[in-house]
C-alpha cells in the first residue's frame, strides 16, 4: 500500500535535480549540504514516513528506499547524513 509513489517522485525529482548539480562543487570545495537538507525539510521529504493524518506522506519502507536511492543518485552523501533520521 502506501503513497502515491509517483506523485512523491514528480514532487521530489526536480529538488533532487537541483542538488546534484551542486554535488560535484560541494565534494571537490568539502562543503557540507546544510542548504540542501533545509530544502529536503522545506519541501517535506524529510517526513515522507509520517502518516498522512499527521501531516506527513505515509510511504511504505519500500517507496521509502526507493525515493532514497533517486537521491542518492543526485548526493550519495545526504542520504547517508540522512539515515539515522529515518532509522528512527
Amino acid at each position: 500500500m502506501g503513497a502515491d509513489l509517483e506523485k512523491l517522485k514528480a514532487k521530489f525529482q526536480p529538488i533532487f535535480d537541483e542538488i546534484a548539480k551542486k554535488t560535484l562543487f560541494h565534494e571537490q570545495q568539502r562543503i557540507l549540504p546544510y542548504d540542501e537538507i533545509q530544502l529536503l525539510k522545506d519541501s517535506g521529504f524529510t517526513a515522507i514516513r509520517v502518516p498522512e493524518k499527521f501531516g506527513g506522506a505515509g510511504v511504505s519502507l519500500p517507496q521509502l528506499f526507493e525515493l532514497l536511492t533517486l537521491l542518492a543518485e543526485a548526493d550519495s552523501n545526504i542520504v547517508q547524513a540522512l539515515r539515522g533520521h529515518f532509522a528512527f
